[in-house]
C-alpha cells in the first residue's frame, strides 16, 4: 500500500490563486496499481478530485 501527499504550494492552481493552504493525498495498491481513495483539501479540489475518481472507475 503506497499513501503520497502533495501540500498544495506545490500544487500550479493553487499557486496561482494565491490559495496555497492544504493538501493532496491518495491512497494506492503498489503492486496492482489500483487507487483506494484520495482527499484534497484546498482550491480547485472539487474539480481536482474526478480525475481520481476516473482512475478508480476504470480500474473496477
Amino acid at each position: 500500500m503506497l499513501r503520497a501527499m502533495r501540500p498544495m504550494t506545490r500544487v500550479g492552481r493553487a499557486v496561482e490563486k494565491g490559495e496555497t493552504q492544504g493538501f493532496m493525498k491518495i491512497v494506492v495498491d503498489a503492486e496492482t496499481r489500483r487507487v483506494f481513495g484520495a482527499a484534497i483539501l484546498g482550491t480547485g479540489g472539487d474539480e481536482a478530485i474526478h480525475g481520481v475518481l476516473d482512475m478508480m472507475c476504470l480500474d473496477s
